[in-house]
């Protein structure tokens, strides 16, 4: 079971978010983005699935939701779909009354309802997690154990530590210890240091390949098993040294929490969602990529998906590289506004600056050329595929601006409202600014030229004229207002309020002085024309809203060969 597609409304930090387009070879779904951009909502979501039994008043998980009178989750799966409220199945939700006086339905035994089939199927195991907090100290003395088929150990919270490698030690030995008596109470020959190898050997594997073949690996050597009062002690050998589990680095007991838990676990929970927080704590970068890379590969059962929150660059560089894998951003986000996030396009290397900082980029990506560009507009041009280019984001014209002015930086602006002119002087003054030929970027993604590509590979018809026609009069609607504000408009332009442009007729240009008066008139110029060519130049088209755009995302226009080809030209 892979999921496709998730939809969160007004629940925890989202207003309405919607992660879509998830490829179902994605075994690894890597969300990356700043802390507190809302990552852990979606683990959230996962969890409140999973604590549907606990939904009664007053609960932590009763007030998840920011809005319990109209709040939805929805999971898409390759197999079905998984949904609050609206699926008609018998005993699927209830009402519960929640804080604020209101009622709301949660699921209860929801199962997979498959649209096509109509059918719906009892859900077993949708989801498996586990939070940040999971190291185990030193191995306890045994205790009574609870289901791991029925994951009965399972932490209340999924904010409450996380317990599982207590039973999952003794788990291990217990199914050590019962393939060695098995045979010996059969009368048949037995070794049981055969036995107790061939069970180590997996994992051994696994942590010689995650540490490397060196001094500082561990390999498992030997367990021995509880007594009365006595807990159970797994042997490691480093090195020369044979150390127990308890004087492990918290590194190295994090892999092996977590692989243990592969081995214990993955038997039961074969088509499943894993969850995991904070995989990469206290490791190093080559262990990192190398760790996701074997939970990957050798771990997750083949109908599984494991979803993951990271900063670590080995996660990144993994899932950056990967087939198998897909990344999730989450920086800049709106909370309060729809959202719709795809993953990210492969070899995309801004996303490394979550693990490295803006600041570090020019001395990692030597070579490369790092532009600063406004806000969400990153995604579009990364989604261009330009060579040797990586887009980070900024807050807005004027943050681009300022990080080109210290002449350490390359930015890209929108055009907005300036003139042929104005883009000529703020050029030479600072080299390292692109600004682009249109009023903004959408202006590229929905040109006519760039529509009739997109339209012709779909194999769907497009009338160029009737298009154009249609933003000539969006245009003509519009013009009055635009004119009104025009020159003020211009007054907050950073551009030449420098001390550089001091007694120089440019300093006017957008003071709303005479030099500006007189720029504001081409603009206004230019607007007024019906040529095409002359007014699209700095008419805004990114609210356009006309019936040629209408289910089209702008990732795909992003990707088409005239748009790169334009930024290609553009970024020489």
């Amino acid at each position: 079971m892979r999921i496709k597609e998730i939809s969160l409304k007004n629940f925890k930090r989202f207003a309405d978010l919607t992660i879509k387009d998830i490829p179902e070879s994605a075994k690894l779904v890597l969300l990356i983005g700043a802390n507190g951009s809302g990552k852990s909502s979606i683990f959230d979501a996962f969890e409140y699935y999973n604590n549907r039994e606990q939904l009664k008043e007053g609960s932590y998980y009763s007030r998840i939701p920011s809005n319990l009178e109209d709040f939805s989750i929805e999971f898409v799966f390759d197999s079905g779909t998984l949904k609050t409220g609206d699926i008609q199945a018998p005993g699927l939700y209830f009402d519960t009354k929640g804080y604020h006086d209101n009622y709301v339905r949660h699921w209860i035994g929801t199962g997979i309802f498959d649209l096509q089939k109509n059918t719906y199927t009892p859900a077993k195991n949708v989801f498996y997690g586990r939070s940040s907090i999971k190291i185990v100290s030193r191995i306890p003395s045994p205790d009574l154990q609870k289901s791991v088929e029925k994951d009965a150990d399972r932490p209340e919270f999924f904010i409450d530590q996380d317990i599982r490698f207590n039973t999952d030690i003794y788990e291990y030995i217990r199914e050590i210890n019962a393939a060695i008596r098995s045979p010996f109470l059969k009368g048949e020959k037995t070794d049981a240091s055969a036995i107790t190898r061939e069970y180590l050997t997996n994992l051994n594997e696994s942590f010689k390949y995650i540490f490397g073949e060196n001094k500082t690996s561990i390999q498992i050597i030997d367990i021995v098993d509880s007594i009365p009062g006595v807990p159970a002690k797994l042997i490691f050998k480093k090195g020369d040294s044979e150390i127990n589990y308890d004087l492990l680095s918290h590194g190295e007991k994090q892999i092996v929490t977590l692989l243990l838990n592969f081995v214990i676990r993955n038997k039961y929970y074969k088509d499943t969602i894993y969850f995991i927080d904070e995989m990469d704590t206290h490791l190093e970068t080559s262990i990192q990529k190398r760790l996701i890379e074997n939970v990957v590969e050798k771990w997750m059962p083949e109908g599984s998906q494991l979803w993951t929150a990271s900063h670590a660059l080995g996660f990144i560089e993994y899932a950056n590289k990967s087939d198998n894998a897909a990344i999730i951003d989450f920086d800049n986000l709106d909370f309060d506004v729809p959202q719709v996030l795809v993953p990210s396009p492969k070899d995309n290397a801004e996303v490394y600056e979550i693990a490295v900082g803006k600041e570090f980029l020019p001395s990692l990506f030597s070579g490369f050329k790092i532009y600063f560009v406004e806000n969400k507009d990153k995604q579009k041009y990364a989604l261009a595929g330009l060579d040797k280019k990586i887009f980070v984001p900024e807050n807005g014209r004027n943050g681009v601006y300022h990080k080109v002015k210290t002449g350490q930086y390359l930015g890209i602006v929108d055009r907005d409202y300036l003139s042929d002119d104005d883009m000529a002087e703020i050029k030479k003054q600072y080299i390292g600014l692109v600004i682009l030929d249109y009023y903004c970027i959408e202006n590229y993604l929905f040109h006519p030229d760039n529509l009739q590509e997109y339209y012709n590979t779909k194999g769907k018809p497009f009338d160029q004229t009737n298009y154009i026609n249609h933003i000539r009069e969006l245009k003509n609607g519009q013009l009055k207002s635009i004119t009104l504000s025009l020159s003020l408009t211009r007054t907050s332009y950073p551009y030449f309020g420098e001390p550089a442009f001091n007694d120089t007729p440019n300093q006017n240009r957008f003071k709303n002085k005479g030099e500006n008066i007189a720029q504001s008139k081409v603009i206004n110029e230019m607007l007024s024309s019906d040529d095409f060519n002359q007014f699209y130049k700095v008419f805004s088209m990114k609210k356009a809203g006309l019936e040629e755009l209408a289910n089209i995302h702008s990732d795909d226009l992003a990707q088409t060969n005239w748009f790169k080809t334009k930024m290609k030209a553009l970024l020489v």
